[in-house]
């Protein structure tokens, strides 16, 4: 699912290096929250930075859990800033 979403977007060329990624961030747990509980989802989106990205409803459903909506957040800050709001890529 995270695969399909990340090809059809472009960016199917570094799946190695997203599955990487997701990898060191979250070990592929979509439940994981790292940072003092600030950083959530498979990849560890970081809510007191992206919060206003996503409605409060969003995220207090806690939907950032599921796997396809967190990648698609994730996806969005790829396009914009690269590989940088990730420690892991760096």
């Amino acid at each position: 699912m995270v695969d399909a979403l990340w090809t059809e977007a472009g960016y199917g060329w570094e799946l190695e290096f997203m599955h990487t990624v997701v990898q060191c961030e979250s070990g592929w747990n979509p439940d994981a929250q790292g940072d003092h509980y600030r950083a959530k989802g498979l990849f560890q989106i970081r809510i007191d930075v992206h919060y206003a990205r996503r409605s409060a409803e969003w995220w207090a459903a806690e939907r950032w859990r599921d796997p396809a909506e967190n990648a698609t957040l994730a996806l969005e800050l790829r396009r914009e800033s690269g590989w940088a709001p990730w420690t892991c890529a760096r």
